[in-house]
């Protein structure tokens, strides 16, 4: 089964202003996407602080909802990941409201009409894992789990060259397929048993500014 590993940069004001997206085959990285957006409405001062993105450098760009396309492809031949999932579940919901149908089938309680899942949630299985932490933001667990080298060398050949930094979508989501293959290794549980650990008990989420969710 494919893992698409996504994350979104934006608010319910602007929308999407840029995603990033990677594939992983088993644990490998087998493809990566990322792009800007064009925003909806004027980016916020305390927006562009932090993740770096000025209402400028989005005037030429294509809006989000042009790539219905990626976002439909993916779903049909694997399953979605993100850091806190229903952030990411409410973005895509925002701009295409009747999710395609999808070949990964989970039992009559663990669907939810109108989602995008269903979806691997690493904020989630973090707290399952490895109870007791302080803080389960991407941030936090990069930090805890020494994953700057790592991510340092991943963005260096993945990501554009000025968007190599947390809250930089790819670069986000490249953590994100980090602390999956992490929770692998350290529990053996497999693909269906991560979905259905993110999936249990789960509520949707309209989306909202990156900042408010501490991602």
């Amino acid at each position: 089964m494919l893992i698409h590993v996504v994350d979104f940069e934006g608010s319910s004001r602007c929308g999407v202003i840029e995603f990033g997206i990677v594939t992983l085959d088993g644990d490998q990285i087998i493809d990566t996407r990322t792009s800007l957006c064009r925003a909806n409405a004027p980016i916020l001062p305390k927006d562009s602080l932090l993740h770096g993105i000025r209402n400028e450098s989005l005037e030429n760009r294509e809006s989000f909802d042009t790539c219905e396309g990626l976002f439909f492809a993916m779903r049909k031949n694997g399953v979605f990941a993100a850091h806190h999932a229903p952030v990411e579940d409410g973005f895509l919901s925002r701009y295409w409201t009747v999710a395609p149908s999808t070949h990964v089938e989970l039992p009559s309680n663990l669907r939810r009409p109108g989602s995008w899942g269903p979806w691997i949630d690493t904020c989630k299985l973090a707290k399952e894992v490895w109870k007791g932490l302080e803080s389960y933001s991407l941030t936090e667990l990069v930090k805890y789990f020494d994953f700057e080298p790592r991510l340092k060398e991943f963005s260096s050949k993945y990501c554009p060259e000025d968007r190599r930094f947390a809250h930089c979508a790819l670069y986000d989501a490249l953590a994100s397929a980090m602390l999956i293959n992490l929770i692998r290794s350290e529990t053996e549980w497999e693909d269906r048993q991560l979905i259905e650990a993110s999936s249990s008990g789960n509520r949707s989420s309209s989306a909202q500014s990156q900042e408010e969710w501490n991602l």
